[in-house]
């Protein structure tokens, strides 16, 4: 995670009008995440969304393909599709010639819009996500099991997206049990799980969700999983970075 946040550094964003990404190889992506950078005075700390998005999610999304044979792709080729047999074929075709699986960048103005609709401003690692890729397919159990990552139209309040009733399952199970009880995975503050907002999701019950600051707590990402609970990262970019560190 160092390495990422030490290593890739602010360069031209895809264009929100092509949806083209950088022409980026495997390797010279690992050249750009390797690069050390001097930090600048007087902070030697880089802020999160000071980073180069559109490489990350490049060597992303090859390491992704390398990982992955023809069959493992027709899960996400489908997903994209929406059931669109025509378009399914279309998603395989150019996204396997482009090894990419993003999308052209949101417009600073449709993401303050959607902020302002919510009532809230995104941590700035995930708004430069998505002027980099308004959205992000899923593929080989990347980001989340099965969800994708939505564009910013469609990110709201898990409580009001929550059409599969997942707040009030979990509500149901544990509201009452002993905290100290719980196994860590499903131990979280029903109240919390409520203020989320929902970033991903996949066609079940796993969703990928950002808890807004606290009093005591910064920017949260959690991740559910109805068989296995609830998982969390350090931020957006360290819950992105995890698709380079993959075995």
């Amino acid at each position: 995670m160092t390495r990422i946040l030490e290593a890739v550094r602010a360069r031209p964003l895809i264009s929100s009008a092509t949806g083209c990404r950088p022409r980026l190889t495997a390797v010279s992506a690992a050249r750009i995440l390797a690069r050390r950078v001097p930090p600048k005075p007087p902070s030697n700390r880089r802020p999160k969304h000071d980073l180069d998005w559109p490489a990350l999610l490049s060597a992303i999304s090859e390491r992704l393909f390398d990982d992955t044979d023809e069959a493992e792709r027709e899960a996400t080729w489908l997903a994209a599709a929406k059931g669109d047999p025509e378009r399914e074929e279309t998603e395989a075709h150019t996204r396997t010639a482009s090894r990419w699986l993003g999308f052209a960048g949101a417009g600073e103005e449709d993401i303050a819009a959607r902020e302002r609709e919510l009532g809230v401003r995104f941590p700035e690692d995930y708004r430069a996500f998505l002027r980099a890729s308004n959205g992000f397919l899923r593929m080989a159990g990347f980001p989340h099991g099965m969800c994708s990552l939505l564009p910013v139209q469609r990110v709201g309040w898990f409580r009001d997206l929550d059409r599969a009733g997942r707040i009030e399952a979990y509500r149901d199970d544990f509201a009452d049990a002993d905290p100290d009880e719980l196994p860590e995975e499903w131990n979280i503050d029903i109240e919390a799980l409520e203020r989320t907002l929902l970033i991903g999701e996949s066609d079940g019950n796993e969703c990928i969700l950002l808890l807004p600051p606290g009093p005591d707590h910064d920017w949260e990402l959690w991740t559910y999983d109805p068989e296995a609970g609830f998982g969390d990262a350090a931020s957006f970019l360290a819950f992105m970075a995890r698709g380079l560190d993959r075995e």
